[in-house]
């Protein structure tokens, strides 16, 4: 068992290095307005609209995700510190199952908004990607003005 689990584990590794190192190749949504509504992990709403005015910055990501999990406690200080004055934060967590967001979230406490992404109520239009974390900066218009896949804890200094 511990050798599928390994072989998979390895299989998934690669097929994220593959869709990060093609991310140039999926298709663009620069400039794409951004509708986005979820009821977040503390049960309040989130509704992208109530943000225009100010970027936005959504992150993709979930709890099997190591680099996800390297940049999370690095995006909360830089919130933090910088936070809502500047840019609004929200964070999509992919997991299939809402408990283990819930489980990291009691953990590693995150002072912006995280929502499940798989909930029956999540609405947004970006793309599906399977590969984490994937950032979006939504300009203050509410159209996409950058995206990255893979970290951006390197950014934020």
């Amino acid at each position: 068992m511990g050798v599928l689990i390994r072989r998979a584990a390895t299989l998934t590794m690669l097929a994220g290095l593959w869709l990060a190192s093609h991310a140039a190749e999926l298709p663009s949504e620069d400039g794409l307005r951004v509708a986005m509504r979820a009821t977040l992990m503390d049960g309040s709403r989130f509704d992208i609209d109530d943000h225009h005015g100010k970027p936005v910055l959504v992150m993709i990501w979930a709890t099997w995700c190591p680099t996800c999990l390297a940049e999370l406690p690095v995006l909360d200080r830089y919130y933090r510190a910088n936070g809502s004055g500047k840019v609004d934060f929200v964070a999509l967590g992919l997991d299939r199952d809402r408990d283990k967001i819930a489980a990291f979230l009691k953990e590693t406490p995150l002072s912006f908004p995280v929502a499940w992404r798989a909930a029956p109520d999540e609405v947004d239009n970006l793309q599906r990607l399977v590969v984490t974390p994937v950032f979006y900066l939504v300009g203050k218009d509410g159209r996409i003005v950058w995206r990255k896949v893979g970290g951006i804890a390197s950014l934020l200094k």
